[in-house]
């Protein structure tokens, strides 16, 4: 069970199949889950990581590699986009749709 420290409210799965993406093919497998009052997320993962080098085995990833654009990505979307502002858009509808 997860605690929202800011308003004591317990935290609900809201998404499975989330990996912390460490670059090289190194996985935190984990799930989101949110909170029912505020809305904070928290990305809950495993202790440890797991090598996927096709960025196969989870549904979403958590880019930890880049640290100015630290949100919710299909990997496969990623590399349809040439410049960081058409990235980041889509990363905003993505999260927004979730």
């Amino acid at each position: 069970m997860y605690i929202c420290i800011k308003c004591k409210q317990e935290m609900h799965c809201h998404k499975n199949s989330v990996g912390a993406n460490y670059g090289d093919g190194n996985i935190l497998p984990g799930d989101v889950f949110k909170c029912s009052g505020c809305g904070s997320e928290v990305l809950a993962c495993r202790k440890e990581k797991v090598f996927d080098p096709k960025y196969t085995t989870q549904e979403l990833y958590f880019d930890m590699t880049n640290r100015e654009y630290p949100a919710l990505i299909k990997l496969n979307d990623s590399l349809k986009y040439k410049n960081k502002k058409s990235l980041f858009s889509k990363i905003i509808e993505l999260t927004n749709k979730n």
